[in-house]
């Protein structure tokens, strides 16, 4: 069993985790499916900072996900696909269960 805050940094240090959470998504009213992530890691591990577009452009407030406002984080998988994951609603992390 894990604290949220464990969990936390295991996923933030690059490790590839297994994960198991509950799907949420508003706008679609679509919510309350099982997710199933295997061998992923948090989609920014790895990312090289001086490529990162910073300009004032590329932080319009339509596109801007705002990750802190919403408790979310990008998943990529081994084909490079991306699933975003609301973090309070992570069950497991590597087959052990996450506590708030």
């Amino acid at each position: 069993m894990y604290p949220l805050k464990t969990a936390l940094q295991i996923i933030r240090a690059g490790n590839e985790v297994d994960i198991e959470c509950c799907s949420y998504d508003d706008k679609r009213e679509k919510y309350g499916d099982r997710i199933v992530l295997k061998r992923v890691r948090l989609s920014t591990v790895g990312c090289d900072e001086a490529a990162a577009d910073t300009s004032k452009a590329s932080f319009n407030d339509e596109r801007n996900p705002w990750h802190t406002k919403h408790l979310t984080m990008n998943f990529r998988d081994r084909n490079g696909n991306i699933t975003k994951v609301h973090v309070p609603l992570i069950e497991k992390l590597n087959h052990s269960q996450v506590v708030l």
